[in-house]
């Protein structure tokens, strides 16, 4: 089952997406057609740059259906440092039209070295209507969550929470979390901020289910199932070895936490 990118409408604004955990190199933004850009990008894949360049497919691709996406993640490895290299003159530091913040999302000092201090300075104009933590290659280990989205103890929730209450997002906003077992007991712990501030949705169901409320996952479709496993992925041990873990344990990421504006009391407690 596939669908098409959208023909962009250009009298109305798109809703704007903050996409956390993906890195987007600027190598195709002067690439309007999404099937020539993503053919762009793939001609470039080398080993070294895969992760860069799937992000920035997978990216592209959400942008072809109707949205403008700005993507945030902490990339100090030589390949990203290499690649941006070849881009001299379109680094993200300070320039509001690359849609690339290199950060640590779950910063949460008060100042402009954290967070959401650094997105007040890059994109002062924005206005999220979605917020994604990304879920592609989720491990179902705890310590890696901790490690890593959920840093300084759940940090990125009390960044979506100063982001609600300086106006940073929209009046109808959603912010999706993945959930494995991994990243539902982790959340537990953090449920009475997140039902003091959101709504809570479970998103419960088969893959269809999904990616009807998951446009991010939805056009992940866009990109076929062999370019992306063959062109855009490494091994699971490679992958692995990225993710510093031994062994890999992942239960499925059948469900979602949307978070949407607190003032639709239609909560619901998610399972784990």
């Amino acid at each position: 089952r596939r669908f098409k990118a959208k023909t962009p409408m250009t009298n109305q604004p798109k809703p704007c997406v903050l996409f956390l955990g993906m890195t987007r190199l600027p190598i195709s933004d002067h690439i309007e057609n999404f099937e020539e850009a993503e053919k762009f990008i793939r001609e470039r894949v080398k080993d070294s740059n895969s992760n860069l360049m799937r992000d920035t497919a997978r990216i592209r691709a959400l942008e072809s259906t109707g949205y403008d996406v700005y993507a945030v993640s902490l990339a100090n490895d030589e390949s990203f440092n290499k690649e941006m290299e070849k881009m001299e003159g379109k680094r993200s530091e300070g320039n509001e039209k690359v849609r690339f913040l290199n950060a640590n999302f779950t910063t949460t000092s008060s100042s402009t070295r954290g967070f959401v201090g650094k997105l007040k300075l890059q994109w002062p104009n924005a206005k999220f209507s979605f917020v994604f933590i990304d879920y592609y290659w989720l491990p179902n280990s705890m310590s890696w969550i901790r490690k890593g989205y959920m840093g300084n103890n759940g940090g990125v929730i009390k960044n979506m929470i100063k982001m609600a209450n300086d106006g940073m997002l929209a009046d109808d906003f959603q912010i999706i979390f993945p959930v494995n077992s991994a990243f539902a007991t982790i959340l537990i712990s953090h449920l009475k901020d997140l039902a003091d501030n959101f709504a809570i949705e479970s998103i419960e169901g088969d893959d269809e289910e999904i990616e009807r409320k998951h446009p991010a996952v939805k056009a992940d479709k866009l990109i076929k199932e062999e370019i992306m496993s063959k062109s855009y992925q490494k091994t699971k041990n490679q992958q692995l070895g990225l993710l510093g873990l031994e062994a890999w344990e992942n239960d499925g990421i059948r469900k979602v936490i949307l978070q949407s504006n607190k003032r639709k009391r239609n909560s619901q407690p998610f399972n784990r």
